[in-house]
């Protein structure tokens, strides 16, 4: 089991006075603090839970470097540009006519997409955010979207 974070947090929890290195540690701080179990049968629970947690923290870790390596830099790079038209243009609810356009269908189907997997990822533009809601309620696509199949994209 890896404690990562957590060994100083055990310490701090138990008021026991720590100087703050960061060196790898194990188990020694959960045993040694009391916090790993009162039986041998809890402490065995507790170390497949922490397998799982691991094992679990090791699959989603590629992907949260994803969103920070690349998705962030992307967002960062584009939706400038986007929050700048919606502000020029968006009075009309639309990124660049005053008519529904294939391309305001596509910011807002990806827009949506992102915020459904990433809740607050757009936070930074909420120009954008509001026009794609406004292009959300147009009565035929707001239609097509109560009623079509389920994706996750």
């Amino acid at each position: 089991m890896s404690c990562r974070g957590i060994a100083r947090q055990l310490f701090y929890f138990a008021d026991v006075p720590f100087e703050d290195n960061r060196i790898a540690i194990s188990q020694w701080p959960a045993l040694k603090l009391s916090f790993a179990g009162s039986t041998p049968l809890e402490t065995a629970w507790i170390d497949a839970v922490a397998d799982l947690q691991k094992d679990y923290f090791d699959s989603v870790v590629h992907v949260m470097m994803l969103v920070k390596d690349v998705a962030i830099p992307a967002r960062e790079k584009h939706f400038p540009m986007l929050e700048k038209l919606a502000k020029e243009k968006g009075n009309n609810g639309l990124f660049v006519n005053a008519s529904l356009t294939w391309v305001d269908l596509l910011i807002a189907d990806h827009v949506s997409v992102l915020l459904k997997h990433l809740p607050g990822f757009l936070d930074a533009y909420p120009l954008v955010v509001d026009t794609v809601k406004k292009i959300e309620e147009t009565p035929k696509l707001k239609e097509w979207i109560e009623k079509r199949p389920y994706s996750n994209f």
